[in-house]
């Protein structure tokens, strides 16, 4: 879940292979960008989502872009 300056949880494990859905929740639009870019969503407003399959094992780490300090981990074993 997305809400306002924080995802929660804001670190997950995940089997290899998972769908992760990020849930808007807040007031304020967000998005998800990966420290090293591989994946990046467009501007999710209230109540919208995004999805992303982590299909190889391994941390992934993403941001926030329009909210500083607002991190996440997804880990897929």
């Amino acid at each position: 879940v997305m809400r306002d300056n924080l995802f929660e949880p804001a670190n997950v494990e995940v089997p290899a292979g998972t769908l992760v859905r990020w849930v808007n929740r807040g007031a304020n639009d967000h998005d998800v960008i990966a420290d090293d870019l591989s994946f990046e969503s467009p501007v999710v407003r209230p109540n919208q989502t995004y999805e992303m399959v982590f299909g190889q094992p391994g941390t992934y780490s993403y941001v926030c872009d329009l909210h500083d300090g607002m991190t996440g981990t997804i880990a897929a074993q």
